[in-house]
């Protein structure tokens, strides 16, 4: 049973490559999988469609990827602070 497995890596390689196809955006989530379930973030600017809308396609996008159980769509990370 464990050969039918794939690994957490493969599986972030495999939605982030059809994440960035789909939106042209490169660099522009955050995602990481862990044991199956895949939790994607945005890491800069703001979805042209609704919010929803995005994480919809996400969740579908992360559907198609055989070995990912679930995924999480979290807020876009708050801005860096300019102050340091």
């Amino acid at each position: 049973m464990r050969t039918l497995v794939r690994p957490d890596e493969l599986l972030r390689t495999d939605l982030l490559g059809l994440i960035e196809r789909y939106t042209g955006d490169l660099d522009g989530r955050d995602v990481t999988v862990s044991e199956g379930v895949a939790t994607v973030q945005r890491t800069h600017g703001t979805p042209e469609v609704s919010v929803e809308m995005e994480e919809g396609a996400l969740r579908t996008l992360a559907s198609t990827v055989r070995g990912i159980a679930d995924v999480r769509v979290l807020p876009a990370a708050p801005p860096a602070s300019a102050h340091a």
